[in-house]
């Protein structure tokens, strides 16, 4: 009995170390992505209280009755695409207007993103190793996990601009005749009315076609439709708000591209880049040395990406978008895909070459294991629970507030915060005992 059990256990054994060995890939590609999913599932389920800048956002969908008003310039100094604020508003009365639903479509967008980046490392990089360790790092990177439930744009930014890369060198440019010009401008223009930084992507399409046969010049057309409405809708807001961005984009956070400006852009993208991440000190080099091994590679696919980027940096130049922080977010899978490019090839000596592989596997498995278990990166779910105590703060106002007491908001607390959460806490003091102490802020009707 004993000896037919311990043969059936071998057995078993040698038929799942023989299904590893086959289906070794699947399984660990598998694992790495059920971990970059699950990660933003708890994220997303911690309902991270808001912060200044997402209830300043979310304020204009109690302040605006309709949809039209996306398309017109918002309160509070926020800016975001117009699609984004529809797809937002239609959820919201599906829905009703708590944090989950505010973050629901950015958090869709996010989980998307994460099979999407594959399809695309997959495309571009050729090894299996190089292909784990990319997804590996946009899997775990704790900056995308933070923005990938944030009431902004940015996850959608980044999962379009996957999308739009990988569809564009599918169209076929030659012989383009009106309707299909016509269609593909309504269709980036939709999408860029969804994400910005897709018009830099079309810019790098039509500037590939353009160095390939200079004759075509009519694919130019395509752009004609969505770039005169992105400027359109630019330059319809208040000289208010455009010289605000202006302000905190030159001055601020600096994210216009100038000589001037160049040393804080790198030192700034820098340390964003490893926001509770300081493994990716040592990949910097990597990716600088992956920006060349990319262009040398005589791809479609490549040569549209490293256009578009250029494209990027040009609007940064002057000053239509800037390229800094959680604004170049979408670049961030380029960057991941750059750092395994350098990891990309085989060595000659087949022994060697496995050695080489299996380390990189290997290396990757266990440091997903690790981020899973949070081994490293273990303060991330503690560090976004803590980005903002605006609900506990409102709440334990609520708790001891006495009738007729003076309430004084200080600049540290946005009265957008207040209106958010006194509203979704059946919290109403008067509004004449409210004392707004920063001058900057709007004073919200209560």
């Amino acid at each position: 009995m004993i000896t037919a059990w311990k043969a059936l256990s071998m057995k078993t054994l040698s038929n799942g170390v023989n299904f590893f060995k086959i289906h070794w890939y699947f399984i660990i590609i598998v694992f790495i992505l059920a971990v970059g999913i699950v990660s933003r599932f708890e994220a997303y389920l911690l309902n991270r209280q808001l912060y200044a800048d997402e209830a300043s956002l979310v304020c204009n969908f109690f302040e605006h009755m309709g949809f039209l008003w996306v398309f017109d310039s918002l309160n509070h100094w926020q800016v975001a695409p117009p699609l984004f604020l529809i797809i937002i508003k239609i959820l919201t009365i599906c829905f009703g207007t708590s944090e989950y639903v505010f973050r629901l479509f950015p958090f869709v967008a996010s989980i998307c993103s994460v099979p999407a980046f594959y399809f695309l490392s997959k495309r571009i990089l050729k090894s299996k190793h190089s292909v784990l360790l990319a997804n590996f790092l946009f899997c775990t990177h704790f900056v995308l996990l933070q923005y990938s439930v944030e009431i902004k744009q940015y996850s959608t930014d980044i999962l379009l601009s996957m999308l739009v890369l990988l569809w564009l060198p599918a169209i076929k440019t030659d012989n383009l005749d009106k309707w299909q010009i016509t269609r593909y401008s309504i269709i980036f223009t939709l999408l860029c009315f969804l994400s910005q930084p897709v018009m830099f992507l079309l810019f790098g399409f039509i500037l590939y076609n353009l160095l390939q046969n200079f004759r075509n010049f009519k694919i130019c057309t395509i752009a004609v439709m969505p770039l005169v409405c992105m400027l359109v809708y630019k330059f319809s807001m208040p000289i208010e708000l455009r010289n605000f961005m202006n302000h905190h984009w030159n001055c601020i956070e600096y994210g216009f591209l100038s000589f001037k400006s160049f040393k804080n852009i790198l030192i700034g993208n820098y340390w964003f880049f490893q926001k509770n991440a300081n493994y990716m000190v040592i990949l910097y080099p990597f990716a600088l040395a992956g920006l060349f091994v990319i262009g040398v590679k005589k791809s479609k696919i490549n040569r549209i990406l490293l256009l578009s980027i250029f494209g990027a940096l040009l609007a940064s130049a002057l000053k239509l978008y800037p390229v800094a922080n959680r604004t170049a977010l979408y670049l961030f899978p380029y960057i991941f895909i750059f750092i395994a490019s350098c990891f990309d090839f085989e060595f000659f000596n087949k022994k060697i070459n496995k050695v080489f592989s299996a380390t990189i596997v290997f290396t990757v498995v266990f440091a997903a294991i690790f981020f899973q278990l949070k081994v490293f990166s273990k303060n991330r779910l503690f560090y976004l629970e803590n980005i903002s105590q605006s609900r506990k703060m409102i709440s334990t106002l609520q708790a001891n507030y006495k009738v007729n007491e003076k309430i004084i908001m200080e600049p540290g607390f946005k009265s957008t915060l207040f209106y958010y959460y006194s509203n979704r806490l059946n919290f109403y003091p008067q509004t004449k005992n409210i004392i707004i102490m920063d001058i900057y802020e709007d004073n919200l009707n209560f």
